[in-house]
């Protein structure tokens, strides 16, 4: 057995599992060969020896999904050699059926051994055995649990490529391991690791920014024949800052020695002026102007002034909205003015950026919408995105999530990636939600969201029809479990399985979007039945007493989860925009993908809008 603080049952099995591989190799020749034995002496001669060596101490330890799937796994693949099962589509339960072997029968009979040894030992001490007693106890019911599991229910492993997807920044090829991208990098694009690489001169650097035995003077004396012989150029847009210190160089000079442009009637006006002779004014306002230029470039301090003084006084009076408004300003009547043009090399003003809702439509933005995983909020960020999509045509947005959805929004039209786990109205809604480096359930962070911003998505019932009155058994608010369903399904055989089970279910207003999602997982097990979800379903709701009414439904968003456990794994979520859906992963923008086997094979949580504003 192998002791660790964690997983010690999955590393307890792997342990064993090469032990026995070990074990049979040594047998190969008498259990493989086309010898004297027969199959039956070479199954016993496996039974006997290689399958204890696989399953020793393994009950003592604990008993997991994992350990079972690995136990069932290695015997089948010893088995198909031992018994010479060659043919295609032969799955492991079929091959341990021909052998007539059982691993969760004989990791329970095995247990129930091991209990009666610890009940029959008198030379264990009273709390020793408690302690044991309650361990072996608990083993017991996780068999029971896989041995009584459902119809459909299997356990499959899943590999890592459906659970992350790492894509190459050159060609784009995914791969399930930063280690296989990397050795992709190294093989492939060798430039990439070459350009990447500094240039580092260990006399030149320190610990503290100074190399032994120096000081910083001759640093900064470094720096400055450095910017000596190159000098570092400002970018195009710092040029204005040469006027603004001009203009803060007019504003603290003696007012004798300010330039008067214009006289005091020429200063602010009368509202009620402005708005008895708004066309003279008008007129007026080109000759004004013209005569206040005429007087400052007159003066004496105008015309000492500096280049980038009469550009700042050139451009307050080239920027008027006047309807006389010409390219140069001649004075008419003094031989020394100076007469100014226009710069030709200062470009305009950039346009003002207009906002999102003005360029985006209310449903493309999401699709540009970059989600960065600094640890592991995958749940986070998939379910979002699929709370986006369902939220993207309700008529009301809801106000505690509308500043979350304007800075996305804004996140989106600017090309930059955003991080949930460091947005304050997240965090304010979510105050009792940690945010740490463990995985955790998108259905319980999306449940607790929803009711920190009162979104409403669908209450429901179940009654009783006692002849005399009508009793509600049970009700509840938020996302409705769905149960799971055998082999193959669709949606709406989920919706009638939920509405008919004991008491009457079914919803008790109408919603415009609904949340519901499967129960897949089952003790440490998970279905991986498919569920076709892209299909219109109808919701029961109630209407009076025992009456119930169909509603249409249209799916618009659904939640993905590649993983045993809702706690581990790797969550991503689906995107249904204008007919087609989308493939969401953190750190990269959505991109179109046709529906697949293994989503509808992993598919957990689904978003429905009413069938009336799904189709705007």
């Amino acid at each position: 057995a192998i002791l660790a603080y964690d997983n010690f049952e999955g590393r307890t099995v792997q342990h064993r599992a090469d032990k026995a591989e070990k074990t049979y190799n040594q047998l190969r020749k008498v259990l493989r060969s086309n010898g004297a034995l027969t199959a039956p002496y070479r199954l016993r001669i496996y039974n006997a020896i290689v399958v204890s060596s696989l399953l020793y101490g393994l009950v003592s330890v604990g008993i997991t999904a994992e350990v079972v799937r690995k136990v069932s796994s290695d015997i089948a693949g010893h088995l198909r050699k031992v018994l010479r099962i060659y043919e295609h589509g032969v799955a492991n339960e079929e091959v341990l059926r021909r052998a007539g072997l059982s691993p969760t029968a004989i990791l329970s009979q095995r247990a129930h051994r091991l209990r009666k040894h610890i009940l029959q030992d008198q030379g264990r001490a009273a709390g020793l055995r408690r302690i044991e007693l309650a361990r072996i106890q608990t083993i017991l019911v996780q068999l029971e649990v896989l041995i009584a599991k459902p119809p459909g229910l299997t356990l499959q492993h899943v590999s890592k490529a459906e659970i992350c997807a790492v894509s190459c920044p050159v060609c784009g090829l995914e791969y399930g391991t930063v280690e296989g991208l990397s050795m992709r990098l190294h093989r492939r694009h060798p430039e990439v690791q070459e350009d990447s690489r500094l240039a580092l001169d260990r006399q030149q650097h320190a610990l503290f920014g100074v190399a032994p035995k120096q000081s910083y003077l001759p640093l900064l004396a470094l720096v400055e024949q450095e910017e000596a012989r190159a000098p570092p150029k400002p970018p195009d847009d710092a040029l204005a800052d040469s006027a603004l210190q001009v203009a803060r160089d007019l504003l603290g000079s003696p007012n004798d020695k300010l330039v008067q442009i214009g006289s005091n009637r020429t200063g602010k006006r009368n509202m009620q002026v402005l708005r008895e002779s708004g066309q003279e004014y008008q007129g007026a306002r080109g000759n004004t102007l013209q005569e206040a230029a005429q007087t400052t470039f007159s003066a004496p301090q105008a015309r000492k002034s500096t280049a980038p003084k009469q550009k700042l006084i050139a451009d307050m009076f080239g920027s008027s909205r006047s309807s006389e408004k010409s390219k140069s300003v001649v004075p008419l009547d003094n031989k020394n003015a100076v007469v100014v043009q226009p710069p030709p090399d200062i470009p305009p003003p950039p346009a003002p950026r207009s906002s999102a809702s003005e360029n985006e439509s209310p449903e493309r933005w999401i699709l540009s919408l970059v989600l960065s995983n600094p640890h592991n909020h995958c749940y986070a960020n998939a379910g979002m995105l699929a709370l986006f999509a369902a939220l993207r045509t309700t008529p009301a947005y809801p106000g505690s999530l509308q500043v979350l959805k304007q800075t996305a929004q804004n996140a989106a039209v600017n090309g930059r990636p955003l991080t949930l786990c460091k947005q304050f109205v997240l965090r304010s809604l979510l105050r009792q939600w940690r945010f740490g480096p463990e995985q955790q359930d998108t259905i319980e962070f999306i449940t607790l969201l929803l009711q920190a911003a009162r979104v409403e998505v669908g209450r429901w019932e179940s009654r009783i029809d006692s002849h005399s009155s009508v009793e509600v058994y049970m009700r509840g608010a938020g996302p409705i479990a769905l149960p799971a369903l055998g082999t193959v399904g669709n949606l709406q055989e989920a919706f009638q399985a939920w509405h008919q089970q004991g008491s009457l279910h079914a919803l008790c207003n109408r919603p415009a979007i609904l949340l519901v999602y499967l129960a897949r997982y089952v003790g440490d097990g998970k279905s991986f039945t498919e569920v076709i979800f892209h299909e219109e379903v109808k919701v029961p709701v109630f209407t009076q007493d025992m009456q119930v009414e169909w509603d249409a439904y249209q799916p618009v968003s659904a939640v993905l989860h590649f993983g045993a456990t809702p706690a581990a794994g790797h969550y991503r979520s689906l995107l249904r925009i204008q007919e087609r859906w989308y493939f969401t992963q953190d750190g990269v923008a959505a991109k179109p993908q046709g529906l697949l086997r293994r989503h509808r094979k992993n598919v957990y949580a689904i978003w429905l809008q009413r069938k009336a504003r799904a189709d705007p």
